[in-house]
């Protein structure tokens, strides 16, 4: 892991909380950071008013919520997955172009 990068728990400690509205926030914010509000309702695939009345109150989120939470995770994963595959193509080409780059296992952190 980037010794910069604290923003991430480890995935050992997740503990989901058992609230719908604290549920859809945390999944949230882990996938998308603060941008979350803008994203989640197309990742979860929801009309964005109904998550804006789910959030403030106004409407109980439905039954299958769960279930349109892991649609968005099982997204992201996939996008993950891409964007790692790519990421590990820039470096192998990066590798070939300048071969006194050390592999990233014997970089100093």
């Amino acid at each position: 892991m980037d010794p910069h990068d604290n923003h991430w728990s480890d995935v050992t400690d997740v503990k989901l909380p058992p609230d719908p509205i604290y549920r859809i926030k945390a999944i949230s914010t882990t996938l998308y950071g603060t941008e979350w509000r803008s994203r989640i309702a197309e990742g979860m695939g929801v009309d964005r008013r109904a998550l804006w009345q789910w959030l403030s109150g106004a409407s109980e989120p439905p039954a299958d919520l769960d279930s349109k939470l892991a649609r968005a995770i099982r997204i992201e994963v996939a996008y993950g997955r891409r964007r790692a595959s790519q990421l590990a193509s820039l470096s192998r080409a990066l590798a070939l172009t300048a071969p006194n780059i050390p592999p990233r296992d014997t970089v100093q952190q």
